[in-house]
C-alpha cells in the first residue's frame, strides 16, 4: 500500500512538472513562432504587385524597416530581412523583428520592399509606407511596382524605333511559319506611328504612350492579303494589341500587358 502511494505522488508530481513545463513553452512563442520576448517587437504584412506574372522560385525579397525623421539625412536602418520566393507567389506574407529600444515614439518610420529577380531589381516600392509610431499600424500590405516605371533598367524612348519580334503569345511560345517573319511592330516616335506585320498581313495606326502606359488607337489599318488556313496567330496577335494597356522591359525583352495586369505578349528586339 504504501509503495502504491508512494508511485501515485510520483506521478503526479511528474505529470505536473510537465505541465508546467509545456504552459511555459506554449507561452514563449506567439501565432507567429516569434519569441514573446519584451526585448523583441515585429512588423508584419505582405508583399504584392498587379500584375500577373509568377515568381520564380529563386527570386528574393528584400525588407527594411527605418527610421525616416530627419529629411535630407540619410535614414537610419532598424530592421532587414530577406525571403526567398522558393515557389511562393504574392501576396508573399513577411514579419520583420525589430527591438524596440531603437524606437523613439516622436520620430517615423517606414517599412520598404524590392523583389530581385536573377540578382536585378524588378519591382520597389514607390509609396511610404509608415509603421508602428504617430498612430502608424503594425500591420501593412505592400504593393510594389515594376522598377522600370520608377526609373529602372530602361525608358521609354528606348523602346521606340525599334522592331520588336514577338517570341510569345498568351502564354505559348511563338515560332515563325515557314517562309514568313515572325509577327513584329516597332514604334516610331516622330508623329507616334506604329506599324507591323501580324503574321499575315502588314498593319499600321497610331499609339499613345506615358510612362509605362501604352495603347493603340483602333482600328488600325491593315493590308487584305489572303491567310493560309493554318496562319491564325494574325488575330490573336490583333487581339492582343487592342487590349494593351501597359508594358515594360525585363532583360531586354518586351512584355505588353492588359489593364487588368494580365502579361498578353513578350517581345524580343532584332538589334
Amino acid at each position: 500500500m504504501i509503495k502504491k502511494t508512494i508511485f501515485s505522488m510520483g506521478l503526479l508530481m511528474l505529470l505536473a512538472g510537465c505541465a508546467f513545463n509545456g504552459g511555459k513553452d506554449s507561452k514563449a512563442l506567439t501565432d507567429q513562432g516569434v519569441v514573446d520576448d519584451a526585448s523583441v517587437a515585429q512588423v508584419c504584412g505582405t508583399v504584392a504587385y498587379r500584375e500577373r506574372i509568377a515568381l520564380p522560385p529563386d527570386a528574393e525579397i528584400h525588407l527594411t524597416l527605418a527610421d525616416v525623421s530627419l529629411q535630407d539625412a540619410l535614414s537610419r536602418l532598424i530592421a532587414d530581412d530577406t525571403i526567398t520566393a522558393m515557389g511562393r507567389q504574392v501576396p508573399i506574407p513577411f514579419c520583420l523583428k525589430y527591438s524596440p529600444a531603437d524606437i523613439d515614439p516622436r520620430h517615423t518610420y517606414q517599412v520598404r520592399a524590392e523583389i530581385f529577380v536573377n540578382g536585378k531589381l524588378r519591382f520597389t516600392t514607390d509609396t511610404a509606407y509608415p509603421v508602428i509610431t504617430r498612430g502608424a499600424p503594425g500591420t501593412v500590405d505592400i504593393r510594389v511596382v515594376s522598377a522600370w516605371a520608377v526609373g529602372g533598367e530602361r525608358t521609354m524612348s528606348e523602346v521606340e524605333n525599334i522592331r520588336w519580334e514577338m517570341i510569345e503569345l498568351n502564354g505559348e511560345a511563338v515560332t515563325a511559319s515557314a517562309g514568313r517573319d515572325l509577327p513584329w511592330f516597332q514604334l516610331a516616335s516622330e508623329g507616334k506611328r506604329v506599324n507591323g506585320f501580324n503574321g499575315c498581313n502588314r498593319f499600321f495606326g497610331v499609339y499613345k504612350r506615358a510612362g509605362d502606359a501604352l495603347t493603340f488607337t483602333q482600328p488600325m489599318g491593315s493590308t487584305m492579303m489572303a491567310c493560309p488556313p493554318d496562319v491564325t496567330i494574325d488575330r490573336a496577335f490583333m487581339k492582343a494589341l487592342e487590349a494593351v494597356a501597359t508594358c515594360r522591359i525585363v532583360d531586354g525583352v518586351l512584355e505588353i500587358y492588359n489593364g487588368e495586369g494580365d502579361l498578353l505578349a513578350r517581345l524580343k528586339s532584332n538589334l
